[in-house]
């Protein structure tokens, strides 16, 4: 039964369908009236519709907040920084804070409110101590337990650079109630100061609304709605008269361009609309509100017909007349117009421009200073360094990154990282940038990092072997030489201690430059980041595996994570070649021999000079690279030579080849955490690639690995995974090496179509069959365990060198970090002046 919920002052009728009718998908909310809109196909645009909490499908909240038992790991680096001489510490101390201002833009790239929230916490704990602030908080009332989940939210947004989480992506909400939050602010002698802020960001602090829930970006899907009406007083409709309407399913929130067809209808009976539903896949400021995976593509479209790269972009979409304009916006220090180096074409300024996607003519407006504030810290820290750079080449590196920032030209960042290639094992290694595109939900845009590490030479030894015998190695791969290289280019590869590392989150290991045509031609680098991997990545429980299993887990997990992080990083990474058509007509491959195994016919697609990885399979495209590596590593972690390199022989060889394959197939169980049914989408590419090894490791069967629903010692649901060792060789291998074979051919041929049906196809979650993964979730979500944060040292100029910082490895100590590392009141104000900027472009 239909229900009358009120009446709107422009005097139309809403009613609400029951919620067992918004399960089943039938949940309109339906407003009539009439207008003075003439014409018999009348067209309008819906205003968008955000529920509240109550309206939306009830969110777990458990899924979003930071549990009490969340760990804080400090990234030791003292023994390495203690290694350094004077030079190099200023070198290091300068490009880490270079690394640190650069990193608060992923404050601005992550959420709409993210900026506000950090006003709010940088103003309240420079105003007062933490413990301080605790008894304060005591003194109204608020308990030892509530306190500390106050410090652990802080903590968690500070490590993730803002309110999502760095992996996963989903939103973190604080783990005490609403009113108990405001309190302890209220308490601060910060109150008066932060009331305003505290105002304008606390709905979207707890919002977990459908859209807000995760990171996203709205999909239209052309649709035919039949919608019932129900207390129609009308037995004819002729124009004028138009409807009203929205869903209050998941993630649909506004519906565009909708047409009623006027004829007649009686009581109850049903009315057509189509017109194209905004799906809402979740919450980006890489783009403005109102664009969606369209826009996306349109701007795409348009950049690469421009020569532009989106890495160092941002989208925003506005209405001029008619037409739709879009404003692409380069991070840089300079707002003034003028040339874009290293781009022939006059760019900068407004273009009209009408894009195959959708065959509308729009407007394309080029600008430059997006960050600028944070960007000119950026500079002013760089050219510092450079007084203190070990060479010649690193001087030359560090000035086209300047340049770069200064301008926003990606090709002089691009000249900054051939640089960096060249500069062949240094004692401080860095890098810095707009780099990953992880968390852009198109695939394409990436996010600000900046990391200052320190040489571990033991560690770097191994790896240095693994590249020289890498020429031995990468024929073992399961594609014809032809979709190699056709000259592997030695890299460096370190096992580093991270001294620094601005941005959203911490990797254990590094491929870069991400610039494919420098990839394929000039090399690349690859570093380990050894403190990470200790700190961060040995777990103290292992869920889903019998105890003989753990137990050899625990021993071997950190031994075979290297050998699988530097097969990963080096030989998964780092092999396969693209088949390009040159702008001449010239082709990098053999046209007349060539041939697509796949097929076992001729090479008849490829990309065009200015397409890229990245542009061609765009949101697919970080995971499906992802999975190819990790394939690639437990496919020659069964070499016996690869294995000696890292000691391992005989029996201990046998037991790293099991514990990595059973560590990649429990991966690809964990993984679950990170996919929504709600949205069909993954989370984390990482996780998806992992799920995606699970799916063929199963279709594989022979009882390779077998997935058993159990009850746990405390009785409740429980999942075991087996792995047969006998069966690694003979079933597995060739199992990952068919499907390894076809991503790499995919990816090498720009196969888009090919490569998505089939990653979509292994990404599917679902329960139509064994082992009914879309029920294991739930017990996946009930025994997951928190990742750790990392709290960082600083480092403060002290004379003519360096004084390290360290810091309690608590909530406490990570909060103090921060607070220690941005002292100046002036950068509260350089955030707000950036944040006043964003808001008009989305809704608080």
């Amino acid at each position: 039964m239909c229900q009358r919920e009120n009446q709107t002052d422009t005097g139309f009728v809403l009613y609400r369908i029951p919620q067992a009718d918004v399960l089943a998908g039938k949940s309109w909310h339906v407003a009539m009236g009439l207008t003075a809109i003439p014409g018999f196909i009348i067209p309008f645009n819906l205003y968008e519709f955000e529920p509240t909490l109550s309206e939306a499908v009830m969110a777990d909240v458990s899924l979003y907040v930071l549990p009490p038992e969340t760990k804080v790991a400090l990234l030791d680096c003292q023994t390495a920084f203690n290694g350094l001489t004077d030079q190099e510490r200023l070198y290091a101390h300068y490009i880490s804070q270079a690394s640190w201002y650069g990193g608060l833009i992923c404050l601005i790239q992550t959420s709409p409110e993210s900026p506000g929230i950090y006003l709010l916490i940088s103003k309240l704990f420079r105003c007062q101590k933490i413990e301080e602030l605790q008894s304060a908080a005591e003194a109204q009332g608020i308990t030892k337990e509530e306190y500390q989940a106050f410090l652990t939210y802080v903590a968690g947004f500070l490590s993730n650079s803002g309110n999502y989480k760095s992996f996963g992506d989903s939103k973190i909400i604080p783990n005490l109630p609403k009113e108990k939050f405001e309190k302890i602010l209220m308490s601060s002698k910060a109150a008066k100061e932060i009331q305003g802020l505290w105002q304008e960001v606390s709905e979207r602090v707890y919002s977990l609304v459908d859209r807000q829930r995760e990171l996203g970006l709205g999909k239209r899907s052309d649709t035919e709605t039949k919608l019932t009406l129900f207390e129609s007083t009308f037995t004819r409709i002729t124009p004028p008269f138009f409807f009203f309407f929205y869903r209050e399913l998941r993630n649909i929130t506004r519906c565009m361009s909708i047409y009623v067809y006027p004829t007649f209808y009686r009581k109850s009976q049903a009315i057509i609309f189509k017109g194209s539903n905004l799906i809402r896949r979740g919450t980006t400021s890489y783009y403005s509100d109102n664009c969606d995976l369209v826009d996306a593509k349109v701007a795409q479209e348009f950049m690469s017909s421009k020569d532009i790269s989106p890495y160092n972009t941002r989208l925003f979409k506005t209405q001029e007349g008619e037409q739709d304009c879009y404003e692409v916006r380069l991070a840089s220090s300079s707002s003034s117009g003028g040339d874009l180096p290293g781009v022939s074409k006059l760019i900068l300024g407004s273009h009209d421009f009408t894009p195959k996607e959708t065959g509308k003519p729009c407007i394309f407006k080029v600008t430059r200073g997006d960050y600028s504030d944070l960007m000119a810290l950026v500079l002013e820290n760089l050219t510092k360094a450079v007084n203190y750079a070990a060479n010649e080449t690193e001087k030359k590196m560090l000035n086209e990154y300047i340049n770069s920032f200064t301008t926003g030209s990606i090709p002089q960042h691009k000249e900054g990282s051939r640089h960096w290639i060249q500069n062949k094992g240094p004692i401080v290694e860095t890098y810095i940038g707009f780099i990953e595109s992880y968390r852009d939900p198109f695939g394409v845009r990436g996010e600000f990092e900046g990391f200052v590490a320190v040489v571990n030479k033991e560690m770097s030894a191994k790896f240095t072997e693994l590249v020289n015998q890498a020429e031995h190695l990468l024929p073992l791969l399961p594609w014809p030489a032809a979709f190699e290289k056709d000259k592997f280019l030695r890299p460096d590869f370190t096992s580093l201690d991270v001294l620094t590392f601005g941005g959203s989150g911490i990797p254990a290991g590094i491929n870069i430059p991400n610039y494919e045509d420098i990839r394929q031609d000039e090399g690349f680098k690859n570093v380990s980041l050894g403190n990470v991997l200790i700190a961060g990545y040995k777990e103290d429980k292992v869920n889903f595996l019998d105890e003989k299993d753990q137990e050899l887990f625990l021993k071997l997990q950190i031994p075979s994570f290297e050998v699988l992080l530097g097969l990963h990083e080096l030989l998964g990474h780092g092999s396969g070649k693209f088949f390009i058509k040159h702008d001449d007509g010239t082709y990098n491959f053999d046209k007349e021999t060539v041939v697509n195994p796949e097929t076992n016919e001729k090479i008849t697609q490829c990309y065009n000079e200015n397409e890229t990885w990245d542009s061609k399979f765009s949101t697919i495209s970080s995971s499906y690279e992802e999975c190819r590596a990790e394939c690639v590593g437990i496919y020659l972690c069964l070499s016996t030579d690869v294995l000696k390199i890292f000691g391992f022989t005989g029996d201990s060889a046998d037991d790293v080849i099991y514990i990595s394959w059973l560590t990649m197939a429990r991966a690809g169980l964990l993984a679950l955490e990170f996919y929504s049914p709600e949205t069909r989408a993954w989370r984390q590419p990482h996780m998806q690639a992992s799920f995606c090894i699970l799916r063929v490791m199963l279709e594989a069967s022979q009882g390779l690995v077998t997935i058993t629903k159990t009850t746990g010692e405390d009785g409740k649901d429980d999942i075991l995974l087996k792995l047969n060792r006998s069966k690694i060789t003979s079933v597995g291998k060739p199992a990952i090496g068919n499907f390894l074979r076809k991503l790499q051919v995919y990816k090498s041929l720009g196969d888009v179509e090919s490569g998505k049906k089939m990653y979509d196809y292994y990404s599917d979650v679902h329960d139509r069959d064994e082992p009914h993964f879309l029920s294991l979730r739930s017990i996946v979500l009930q025994r997951k365990q928190p990742r750790r944060m990392f709290v960082q040292h600083n480092t403060v100029v002290k004379g003519t060198t360096v004084e390290l910082r360290s810091y309690d490895a608590t909530a406490a100590g990570l909060i103090q970090s921060w607070i220690e590392r941005f002292p100046e009141k002036d950068i509260e104000h350089k955030m707000m002046k950036l944040w006043e900027k964003e808001k008009p472009y989305f809704t608080f």
